[in-house]
């Protein structure tokens, strides 16, 4: 049915370059300095895009226009690294795969452009600090998405999830958030407790009462504490604050609100039990995924074109700030997986995935584009 696919094998060395490339230039979200340069550089030398567009300092849209009206189809890729300390030393590497996604979206734009787009418009959207939350909100607040009818995003998927030559046209991520919370009560001496109010006494009340909250166990969500700092000044004095931090997963925006809304009763409540007092200091996240049904029918067929099949939809407990352009941008969205074998998972300092991955994501990237514009 698609054509275009069958012009990746041409491109290998393109393909093989850039990611080589881009693996080896690892950078932190918003940092992405010598990554967004050599991004631009390859859309320049391949000569078929009509803008290349700058967004903040390492933001990148390129923008391939056909020759008859039609939609705005956006694909996007996220293009940052992690950061990790090694022997007391930060160590910036490409564990969640984004040098794969760039790569896979680059050359389909590149393959497409030089094939000729028909209709409409090809966006190819570049995106810095996903891994920071803070990329998706700095596309959408630059206008430059605003006109994106149809806006597609992809991720390799660890191998319990989908095995290489596998993939899913829909990849339901959760709504993900963390709550920084300090706990306020009474310091003391450890031979007169009674004149004190021992924060970490509130804390574990907080902690109980954060472990009792329930949801419709038809939904999935969690919510559960991963840090508590207390303490330090010495070993015979009662604490007078604590700081806690807690992790809250649910798989619908609304589940997030209500299991966010019993937080705060818990974390109120369990400091009151001691006297205590606790406020929330910081609270951030991202939400859920929410595509359109016609959008996930394209990336299903895209894939089921390439693979002869396509995985049923599946679901993950894990976040991504791509959904911010459907919850705050108001766009039309999917998102895929591609199965690549990757292990042991995606974060890990480790991660390695089946290189061959790349061009099965490439064919799929193009059977949409030609399905949209074409």
């Amino acid at each position: 049915m698609y054509k275009l696919k069958n012009k990746v094998e041409e491109y290998q060395d393109l393909i093989d370059t850039v990611f080589d490339d881009l693996h080896s230039m690892p950078e932190v979200g918003l940092k992405e300095y010598k990554t967004s340069k050599y991004l631009k550089d390859k859309m320049k030398e391949a000569g078929c895009f009509d803008e290349i567009i700058e967004v903040g300092e390492t933001g990148i849209i390129g923008v391939i226009h056909g020759s008859e009206p039609g939609p705005v189809i956006g694909l996007r890729a996220d293009i940052d690294a992690l950061e990790y300390e090694i022997e007391g030393e930060k160590v910036c590497k490409h564990a969640c795969a984004h040098d794969a996604h760039a790569t896979m979206a680059l050359a389909a734009a590149i393959i497409a452009g030089k094939a000729g787009v028909k209709k409409g418009t090809l966006k190819l959207i570049l995106q810095p600090a996903e891994e920071i939350l803070a990329g998706a909100r700095l596309m959408i607040k630059s206008g430059h998405v605003d006109d994106v009818d149809e806006l597609y995003g992809a991720h390799l998927r660890p191998v319990q999830e989908a095995k290489f030559g596998e993939a899913t046209g829909g990849l339901w991520h959760s709504a993900s958030q963390m709550v920084k919370v300090k706990v306020q009560g009474k310091e003391s001496h450890g031979a007169r407790p009674h004149l004190g109010i021992n924060s970490i006494d509130a804390g574990v009340c907080i902690v109980n009462a954060v472990n009792s909250i329930h949801l419709n166990p038809a939904s999935n969500y969690s919510v559960k504490c991963t840090e508590f700092r207390a303490g330090g000044l010495a070993s015979n004095i009662v604490p007078a604050d604590c700081s806690m931090t807690f992790d809250l997963r649910a798989d619908t925006n609304e589940g997030m609100e209500e299991l966010f809304s019993k937080l705060e009763t818990a974390i109120k409540n369990g400091a009151a039990a001691v006297g205590a007092k606790a406020e929330i200091v910081e609270r951030g996240g991202v939400p859920a995924a929410t595509y359109d049904a016609d959008l996930l029918e394209v990336t299903r067929e895209a894939i089921t074109d390439v693979l002869g099949s396509c995985l049923p939809d599946i679901y993950t407990s894990g976040g991504e700030d791509f959904h911010f352009f459907a919850t705050e941008g108001g766009l039309k969205t999917a998102y895929f997986g591609i199965g690549a074998d990757v292990k042991p998972g995606l974060h890990s300092i480790d991660m390695d995935f089946n290189r061959e991955a790349l061009n099965i994501g490439v064919k799929i990237w193009l059977n949409i584009i030609e399905n949209r514009l074409m």
